[in-house]
């Protein structure tokens, strides 16, 4: 009998290797999926970062420049070139947003200042060594080398710290504590640059206090309104602290709105903080009467 045919007569059918590749290469060929075609792979776009081999597999290139292992070919489909455009835009604005991220982390590390509020989104600006120095040389008018409490008060908030004055005396009064058992010392009363550079280290994850918190403050005051006169606000900060109707007029100036009568409470809580973060400089200060 022919070797050529079986025993019926039929020609003799190979038994072919699936993974050979005249089985899995149709319609897979370096024509129809050449490098750096687009694709779709696992909900994500891709391209070809290679031909396909003699078993259909490829290696895919992202967006981001990595490259996958070996995958099937069967598992992608056709992408346009506009899908791949559109992903290497997302992935350039990802890297950009991870950039900035990291660079306010850098900047909030190397700030000397209070931690940003809460909602604030921003370093503190200001507030690098030489900056604390100076504000710390302004405040000791008598030149004695300390600032008693109002003065040590002062200092932090120049460091970026919009707490309560309670929770300021509770954060010099931790600073030089001596833990020893039996040990009193009297309460301090002068703090020294570097005593208060140990308040600030000290105190470095407390919370700063936030907008929402801000934003609930003067809905309060507003009894409980979205708005706010000025006028009670100029109520509030004269009547409750060491302010003036120019004080107030110079802060609300500063957050552009010198103009305002009445305000909105959670824009003036955003606007506020943002300047807490960014303080004017003094020809900012110089400008906002103009």
């Amino acid at each position: 009998m022919d070797r050529e045919h079986s025993a019926t007569g039929s020609p003799a059918r190979s038994v072919k290797d699936p993974r050979s590749p005249a089985s899995s290469q149709a319609g897979w060929d370096d024509r129809s999926w050449p490098r750096g075609a687009p694709v779709h792979c696992d909900g994500r776009v891709a391209r070809l970062a290679t031909t396909p081999d003699r078993y259909g597999q490829v290696r895919l290139e992202w967006a981001d420049g990595s490259k996958t292992a070996f995958v099937r070919v069967t598992a992608l489909r056709r992408a346009a070139e506009v899908d791949w455009e559109r992903a290497r835009q997302e992935e350039a604005e990802r890297r950009e947003q991870r950039s900035l991220e990291q660079s306010a982390r850098a900047l909030e590390l190397r700030s000397g200042g209070a931690p940003p509020p809460r909602g604030a989104g921003g370093p503190m600006a200001l507030t690098s060594e030489r900056d604390l120095k100076i504000a710390f040389e302004m405040l000791d008018e008598r030149r004695e080398g300390a600032l008693d409490r109002g003065q040590a008060r002062s200092w932090l908030r120049c460091a970026g710290w919009c707490v309560p004055d309670e929770e300021l005396d509770e954060m010099l009064a931790g600073v030089g504590v001596s833990r020893g058992r039996g040990v009193a010392h009297p309460p301090r009363t002068k703090w020294g640059l570097k005593n208060l550079v140990e308040v600030l280290n000290q105190n470095r994850h407390r919370e700063n206090s936030s907008v929402e918190a801000l934003q609930a403050a003067l809905r309060r005051l507003a009894h409980q309104r979205g708005k706010i006169p000025r006028e009670r606000l100029v109520e509030f900060t004269t009547q409750e602290h060491d302010l003036t109707k120019a004080n107030l007029d110079e802060v609300l100036a500063s957050l552009g709105l010198a103009s305002a009568n009445v305000l909105d409470c959670d824009s003036l809580a955003v606007r506020v903080m943002e300047r807490v973060c960014n303080p004017p400089s003094v020809l900012d200060f110089n400008s906002f009467g103009h």
